[in-house]
C-alpha cells in the first residue's frame, strides 16, 4: 500500500535561492522588519527614508541616498548568524504619523512602486 503512494507522486525540487517574497512587519515597540529578500529588492541600502500618506494610512520606506543618510533610519541587521533581515527603529516617527500599532501588523504582500515599500495600513483601529 505504501509503496503505491510513492509511486504516484511527481516531486519537483525548488531552489531555495529562488524562492523569496516581499514581507515587513511593524511591531508596538515601533520596530519595523523587513526580510532580508525584500531589502535585497530595494538595493539592500544602509538607511531608509521614511514616508507616510495620511490619506490612505501608508507608510512608504525608501533606500537612502548618499546625501540623505543623516536623516534617514539604520537598517539594522537583527540577530542571527547570517541573517539578512533588517530592523529600522521608528516608535517616535510612528506615533507622530498614528501609525504605531498597538500589536504587531504583518505584510505578507507589501507591493514596491518606484523603489518605495509601500505598508498600507488600511483602516486599523488602534
Amino acid at each position: 500500500m505504501q509503496d503505491s503512494n510513492i509511486s504516484r507522486r511527481r516531486w519537483m525540487e525548488v531552489d531555495r535561492g529562488k524562492v523569496g517574497r516581499l514581507y515587513a512587519s511593524v511591531n508596538s515597540l515601533g520596530h519595523i522588519s523587513v526580510s532580508g529578500w525584500t531589502h535585497e529588492r530595494l538595493g539592500g541600502p544602509s538607511h531608509y527614508v521614511l514616508m507616510i500618506d495620511r490619506r490612505t494610512r501608508a507608510l512608504g520606506l525608501r533606500a537612502a541616498t548618499e546625501k540623505e543618510v543623516s536623516g534617514a533610519f539604520l537598517a539594522g541587521i537583527t540577530t542571527g548568524k547570517g541573517n539578512k533581515n533588517r530592523r529600522i527603529r521608528a516608535r517616535a516617527f510612528l506615533r507622530n504619523a498614528g501609525l504605531l500599532p498597538e500589536n504587531t501588523v504583518t505584510f505578507d504582500a507589501p507591493k514596491i512602486e518606484r523603489g518605495v515599500l509601500v505598508l498600507e495600513f488600511g483602516e486599523v483601529t488602534r
